[in-house]
C-alpha cells in the first residue's frame, strides 16, 4: 500500500494530465457523435420529404433525384 501511495505522490501531475487527456477525448468524441447523428437526421428527413413529394405529385425531375440518392438506389425509389 505504502508503494501505491508512494507512485501516487511522485506521478501526481503526470496521472492527472492522463486523466485529464481521456476525459476531453471521452467528451469530444460524444460531440462529434451528437453532431453526426443530429446531421444525418436532418439529411433522412429531407430525404423522406422529397421522396412524399415526388409521390404525391409525380414529378419526373423529383424522381431523377431520387434514382441519385444513396438511400432509394437500393429499390425503394423502383417502388415509387
Amino acid at each position: 500500500m505504502y508503494n501505491i501511495i508512494r507512485f501516487y505522490n511522485q506521478n501526481r501531475k503526470s496521472i492527472w494530465r492522463i486523466i485529464l487527456v481521456i476525459a476531453l477525448a471521452i467528451l469530444v468524441l460524444q460531440l462529434l457523435n451528437s453532431y453526426v447523428a443530429e446531421n444525418s437526421k436532418k439529411k433522412m428527413s429531407s430525404t423522406v420529404f422529397l421522396a412524399l413529394f415526388a409521390v404525391f405529385s409525380s414529378d419526373e425531375r423529383t424522381l431523377k433525384m431520387l434514382d441519385s440518392i444513396d438511400i432509394f438506389k437500393e429499390g425503394v425509389a423502383k417502388e415509387l
